[in-house]
């Protein structure tokens, strides 16, 4: 049924039988044009006799839907055109009086203007008003109206154009209670509230009782306000990041401002607990979402027993823009102490990323450390990577510090690094040329020894694999075409801070100067060349050719000083050249071998997979007079004695001996085949007995004893579907060795190596010279064979002792734990006589969930050796679930390695701050 109501004044549309699609789209100096499109079926319809009020609609139970379309060059014509056909098919039935010329005319003269750039379309359950001259529409029940991205659902809804404004209502019962809330969409964010208000021309909206969820956040407020396109006022709100019904706290405030996506401000606040306020609160507060802009990061409370009370890691951040921002925070200490720290994050999307930290801090000393005084150390980290390195990269990994050596020092901090290091390299590919240069920066100190060394800096030119002999293209015609070569080019400039007697700081500006007069420089240049060969296609040779070329500024000349009876040097500046090669070659293959039980036997198969390596290197004597390398120094008693005239230089010189080294390997792999008992159609499962079962020993040939390596054997494997895990690994020394008596002790024993192998002797390998063994298990618990929906016998008779009141004799298998165990054992004895040093350790980590609230952890190692329990791998935490809200406590109970750390806090990033934390030391 169609109606056309009050001569033009509304179009009132209501479709038991066909929807209406409706769109409604108007520019700054457009027309409206509408365009009703009805399928309705043909047939009478019962005439309406009454007037119908255009402002108030009965609801029904069919679902309306309308389209309004504009153009620019539509002309208001059209608007009186449709609504005379709209009058011709109304006179019919009888509903209104007719449009005469007039009023047409009047119609054509009603222009709509506003700034709509974006499509409206809406529809309705019941019916649907379009006021032509007061540019209004009302949507009766469940009402959608969608624009742009936003999206609107409500009971009743009115659109007026005249005042670019779309407000909904929601439904209420009898009581007043609101049975169904104004939903508003938009970018996927859904807003609960009983009415919005909402401008689309300058993007402001007006609510009450909202609802809402901001990240992790949830918002709810007498009344809202929106601003600006991101931004909200809040009156009467409560804040919290709790999920329930009835939240078990909230932040309550009069007064909340949102900024979409960065942070929460508010005025003076509280925090309630079950609606019970608590004292705690502030004046007011910032909180940061995860997108976060510049503002205030407000301190933590913290105690202490080394610091006493503190006020932690407060400050102020700020936010540059989408690429980098900086993070200033402080923290005080009531019994003196200080800490700054600024850390700065930067990233460019798909080119590069890193992170800067600079932390300082002033530490007052315990009494009874010693005489009360402070301490300043500093911390610098640098961490940069390059996304994007198809042509150039640069990456850094810096930390440098200045701590002093003090006990106390030692004591806070005695999970620290012995040794820091930090390199910065940048990498660039050279266009139209084979070689990528590199430079970087390398700076080692060792804190126990404070031994430093710099490379400042470290350039290098490297090729990737060069084929001569292929042809374009890359295709392989002959074996030589396998053919390929490198070439590496290195230059390094090194510092040390140990000058003399004298120890340097690298840190101080005044020492700079010797350092780089001390400093010392080398050049070399490295081609390997090397081919792939195939052998009657299961052997693979692989001859390789390396050449190696050092450069270096200065030489060491020797001489005899016979009347001290000493050897001196004298350092000699100039150029020199030094270059050695080798060349080698190895051959290997793999061999398969399948043992088969039948095929209806349980065990299918056994696979055993051997493969043999040999490997040759031939390294020449560079130590002769005619290379110049080394020189030989005669005199009292000394016979030839050989001295390195490059010692100390960065990359040294070449051997001063022969060696013609014959590598052989033997790697082995068992695998077992067994038969699938769910379905015959599955593949038989494969179990690897032993992942590797691997030997290697070596032999040079241009020494005149002791030529054959030490063997070496390694194993791994795992049982019960790596339930277990076992390795195992010795060192043999296949020598003999002979024991004679130390003269003056005869109790004592001395061990000496003979040039006869142990397997000659009945020895078998030989002497152990190391072993170790480490065992990882991890035991799950058997899982419950009952099903869920019928409880087993012994089920039924441990709930009936339970509820007899013999709680003691029940026990619930079906709490979740694992029992995570290894062993260590260790052997080392270089030869035999000495002291062997043996280690001897069990450990273990047991977790358990008592409920689904509580778990517990227990973590420890027991020394078998010394019979004691190691302080720092002991430990207990204890875990505790509050809904929103989380506990941790974890303990390290013994020795000198005695703390503890409580914490209670929410667990939404966005709260973090909200947390008590108590901790020794």
């Amino acid at each position: 049924m169609r109606c056309l109501l009050g001569a033009a004044h509304a179009v009132i549309i209501t479709t038991p039988a066909s929807p209406i699609t409706t769109k409604l789209q108007v520019d700054t100096v457009t027309s409206v044009r509408a365009d009703l499109h009805t399928n309705t079926p043909q047939g009478n319809s019962a005439p309406q006799k009454e007037k119908i009020d255009p402002e108030e609609t009965e609801a029904s139970e069919s679902t309306t839907t309308g389209l309004f379309v504009s153009e620019q060059s539509t002309q208001s014509q059209e608007v009186a055109s449709s609504l005379q056909t709209l009058n011709a098919s109304s006179q019919s039935m009888d509903v209104a009086p007719s449009l005469s010329d007039s009023t047409a005319q009047s119609t054509e003269r009603t222009e709509l203007k506003c700034s709509i750039h974006a499509a409206i379309q809406y529809n309705a359950k019941d019916a649907i008003v379009f006021n032509v001259r007061n540019k209004t529409i009302r949507l009766y029940g469940s009402g959608i109206i969608q624009h742009d991205t936003i999206k609107l659902e409500a009971e009743e809804v009115f659109l007026d154009l005249n005042n670019h404004t779309i407000t909904a209502l929601s439904s209420k019962d009898k009581a007043g209670v609101p049975k169904r809330k104004v939903v508003l969409t938009k970018d996927n964010v859904e807003y609960f509230a009983e009415s919005v208000c909402y401008n689309f021309e300058s993007q402001r909206a007006m609510a009450n009782k909202l609802f809402t969820k901001q990240g992790d956040g949830i918002l709810c407020a007498g009344k809202i306000k929106k601003d600006r396109a991101t931004t909200f006022c809040a009156d009467q709100a409560t804040y919290t990041t709790c999920n329930l019904a009835r939240p078990h706290f909230h932040v309550g405030a009069r007064r909340i401002k949102i900024i979409e996506d960065e942070k929460v401000a508010s005025g003076p606040f509280n925090l309630y607990f079950d609606d019970v306020p608590t004292p705690l609160g502030f004046i007011f507060g910032i909180f940061y979402l995860p997108r976060r802009g510049a503002g205030i990061i407000p301190p933590k409370y913290g105690v202490g027993n080394e610091r006493g009370f503190s006020l932690e890691d407060g400050g102020y951040y700020i936010n540059f823009n989408d690429y980098a921002d900086l993070t200033l925070q402080g923290s005080v200490y009531s019994k003196g102490s200080t800490k700054f720290t600024a850390n700065s994050r930067y990233k460019k999307r798909y080119r590069y990323a890193g992170n800067l930290c600079y932390e300082r801090e002033i530490n007052v000393l315990p009494k009874e450390i010693g005489p009360l005084g402070k301490e300043k150390t500093w911390e610098l980290k640098w961490n940069h990577y390059t996304e994007d390195n198809k042509t150039s990269s640069l990456s850094a990994e810096v930390y440098l510090q200045r701590k002093s050596s003090s006990v106390y020092n030692f004591l806070r901090d005695s999970n620290g690094k012995n040794r820091m290091s930090s390199s910065i390299r940048y990498t660039k590919k050279l266009t139209g040329l084979p070689y990528t240069f590199g430079v970087s920066l390398q700076y080692a100190h060792n804190l126990q020894t404070e031994m430093a060394d710099a490379i400042i800096p470290k350039t290098t030119l490297r090729t990737n694999k060069i084929y001569p002999f292929r042809k374009k293209g890359g295709t392989i015609e002959n074996w030589y075409s396998d053919i390929h070569f490198q070439h590496n080019i290195e230059f390094s400039n090194k510092l040390c801070n140990k000058v003399g007697n004298d120890t340097l700081d690298f840190f101080e500006i005044r020492d700079w100067p010797e350092l780089w007069k001390n400093s010392k420089q080398g050049m070399r240049h490295i081609v390997p060349l090397q081919v792939d060969i195939k052998i009657l296609r299961y052997l693979n040779l692989t001859p390789r050719l390396e050449w190696q070329e050092r450069w270096h500024l200065e030489k060491i000349n020797y001489k005899y000083d016979a009347k001290n009876n000493n050897i001196t040097k004298e350092r000699m500046p100039g150029f020199a050249r030094v270059y050695d090669y080798n060349f080698g070659a190895a051959l290997k293959t793999t061999v398969y071998g399948t043992y088969f039980l039948g095929h209806n036997a349980k065990v299918q198969a056994f696979r055993h997979e051997l493969e043999p390596v040999v490997s040759f290197t031939y390294t020449p004597d560079f130590s002769g007079p005619e290379y110049g390398y080394w020189q030989t120094i005669k005199g009292n008693g000394r016979n030839g004695e050989k001295f390195n005239r490059f010692e100390g230089a960065i990359y040294g010189a070449p051997s001063n001996q022969a060696t013609a080294v014959l590598k052989l390997e033997l790697n082995n792999a068992l695998d077992v085949k067994i038969k699938s008992k769910a379905d015959a159609k599955k593949r038989n499962k494969k179990i690897p007995l032993l992942k590797n079962f691997d030997w290697s020993t070596s032999y040079d040939f241009k020494k005149d004893k002791h030529q054959w390596g030490d063997i070496q054997f390694k194993t791994r494997t795992s049982l019960f579907d790596s339930l277990f895990n076992i390795d195992f690994a010795s060192t043999f020394e296949p020598y003999l060795y002979k024991r004679t008596k130390v003269s003056g002790n005869h109790n004592k024993k001395k061990y000496t190596k003979s040039n006869e192998l142990a397997w000659n002797h009945g020895q078998g390998l030989g002497y152990v010279k190391s072993a170790s063994l480490s065992i990882d298990a991890k035991l799950p618990p058997r899982p419950n064979k009952s099903s869920l929906d019928q409880t087993s016998e012994l089920e039924v008779e441990k709930e009936e002792e339970r509820d007899r009141g013999y709680p003691e004799k029940y026990v619930d298998f079906k709490i979740p734990w694992d029992l995570s165990l290894k062993y260590n054992w260790n052997y080392t004895c270089t030869t035999p006589g000495d002291d062997p040093r043996k280690t001897n350790s069990l450990g273990f980590e047991w977790r358990i969930d008592l409920t689904e609230k509580w778990q517990v952890v227990c973590s420890s190692a027991y020394d078998l050796t010394n019979r004691e329990w190691e302080e720092s791998a002991t430990s207990i935490s204890v875990y505790r679930d509050l809904h929103c809200w989380e506990m941790n406590f974890k303990w390290n109970p013994l020795g000198d390695a005695q703390t503890y750390n409580f914490s209670v806090g929410l667990k939404a990033p966005l709260l973090k701050d909200l947390k008590y934390t108590r901790k020794y030391p």
